[in-house]
């Protein structure tokens, strides 16, 4: 593992089996700016499991904005999906309250706790 010079230098596991898969909403007011976030450990990142997050962390009739995934194209009923792949050259402003938002939540975690198992992730 690299030595870390500051704080805010994060050395990540390359074993994606070592990541705890996390969802994240972040609701966003008329001009653009966040509002709130849920966030919640789950056991992996297929389909029925976004869509049980979904149906907890969000109202009826709202637009989902996602990084086009598959897994959210399952969505459908209630929600909006729009679907847009990241690519921070062509659009790097899609996602990037998101983005800011899930860096900080790492920064934090390793920073003051460095770093979290997932089995005390979730509260609830």
């Amino acid at each position: 593992m690299p030595k870390l010079n500051c704080p805010a230098d994060i050395a990540y596991p390359t074993d994606l089996s070592l990541l705890t898969p996390v969802l994240v909403s972040l609701s966003l007011n008329a001009k653009g700016n966040p509002l709130y976030t849920k966030m919640k450990v789950v056991p992996d990142v297929k389909g029925q499991t976004i869509e049980a997050f979904v149906k907890q962390a969000v109202a009826d009739d709202t637009v989902l904005v996602s990084d086009g995934a598959e897994a959210y194209q399952q969505l459908g009923g209630a929600y909006k999906a729009v679907s847009m792949r990241f690519d921070p050259l062509q659009n790097p402003d899609h996602l990037q309250w998101l983005h800011k938002l899930i860096s900080n939540a790492k920064v934090f975690v390793a920073g003051t706790y460095h770093g979290l198992e997932g089995s005390i992730c979730n509260d609830t």
